[in-house]
């Protein structure tokens, strides 16, 4: 089977480890949205229920990402940066 719970996991690690490296070299560093992208991201590791909320994120991203040009996490940060 193709997306068995292996390369699921291989996926979330991959997408917490791009995370992180956003954050490493990023110019504004750690910010809101690399710790709302750190929190969805383990969550894909749970069983069923953490499953089911990985994928509504990431399709939620998607469809985000196209409608907006911005992921979900972009578009919380971008509403935070202009409070200040």
């Amino acid at each position: 089977m193709i997306i068995d719970k292996f390369n699921v996991q291989k996926v979330g690690a991959l997408g917490i480890a791009l995370t992180l490296t956003d954050a490493a070299v990023g110019e504004r560093g750690f910010t809101t949205k690399h710790a709302i992208d750190l929190a969805m991201g383990p969550a894909g590791f749970i069983p069923v229920y953490g499953t089911a909320i990985g994928v509504t994120w990431f399709v939620g991203n998607l469809i985000s990402t196209a409608a907006t040009g911005r992921s979900i996490s972009d578009s919380i940060q971008k509403m935070i940066d202009e409070k200040d």
